[in-house]
């Protein structure tokens, strides 16, 4: 060994030369990783790339740390050179939630921006995925805990729109999405005892519905699905056809049941418990 190359790879620490040496017993162009500035997990993972036949070049880039290498190289074996983002100020962690958003075929530039965390952009993803609209939740001031509680009470089905302010603590916008919930809860009872009670009344779908609606019921219908708003409630509650529940016969003279899922639940029973007790109250009022 000559005395420049003994020079040239002093620079390096045992690991990088490992690497160097992997690179060159797999006859890959080590040149472009065979730099001391490079870490050898950077070196590991620029080999690894060339080995399997990908353009390294988004990964040579002396800005980025050992984080930022293994983010862009993954998103190299998906076909995507995501080095731009990099160059925008994103973190390696904001570009992982933009690859995953690219992978599941949604519109990253919906919450691809600085001003969201990694952990923002996420639930901003999720909500895309699941179909939330995003504005409900694309405020900067919510924390990633609450756009989690808005986005999962909007897949659920809550009306959240204009509801929560950004100045509101995660407990404050807790306690109003659980009076929702006790209200809709309470509805689904009421819908499931009427139900049970206008059955037997009933002999077709269109009797059953007009029953509810001299109850005092709300009824919206589309093509899929049913939907009931007890009097003096204002949650939408789903009714939908089952393989269990409450019957009526149909103009072919077949049996269709006609039920709440609820119903079969053993949360019912329990609810059924804290209703009852709640009635009695409101009669002794």
């Amino acid at each position: 060994m000559t005395a420049v190359e003994y020079t040239l790879f002093e620079a390096y620490n045992e690991q990088q030369l490992s690497e160097i040496m992997k690179g060159m017993e797999q006859n890959v162009d080590v040149i472009q990783y065979a730099d001391p500035r490079y870490s050898d997990w950077q070196m590991w993972k620029i080999r690894e790339a060339l080995n399997d036949g990908l353009d390294v070049t988004s990964l040579l880039d002396h800005r980025w740390d050992d984080e930022m290498t293994s983010v862009l190289q993954f998103a190299l074996y998906d076909g995507m050179d995501l080095s731009s983002y990099a160059d925008k100020g994103f973190s390696a962690a904001q570009i992982q939630v933009v690859h995953k958003g690219f992978r599941n075929g949604i519109d990253v530039e919906a919450y691809a921006y600085t001003i969201y965390s990694s952990e923002q952009m996420n639930q901003l993803r999720q909500a895309l995925e699941e179909g939330v609209s995003i504005f409900l939740l694309n405020d900067p001031r919510y924390t990633p805990e609450i756009m989690s509680l808005i986005r999962t009470a909007a897949k659920d089905g809550y009306d959240v729109a204009g509801k929560f302010e950004p100045s509101m603590s995660y407990e404050e916008i807790s306690q109003e999405l659980l009076a929702m919930a006790n209200e809709r809860y309470y509805a689904r009872y009421v819908v499931s005892r009427d139900l049970r009670q206008v059955e037997q009344m009933a002999t077709t779908e269109n009797e059953l519905l007009e029953l509810l609606r001299k109850k005092g019921y709300e009824i919206t219908q589309n093509e899929d699905l049913t939907y009931a708003t007890p009097p003096d409630h204002t949650a939408l509650i789903e009714i939908e056809h089952s393989v269990a529940g409450y019957g009526y016969i149909d103009d072919a003279k077949n049996k269709v049941y006609y039920s709440l899922p609820f119903w079969q639940s053993e949360e019912f029973d329990v609810l059924w418990q804290r209703v009852s007790k709640r009635e009695s109250v409101d009669r002794e009022r």
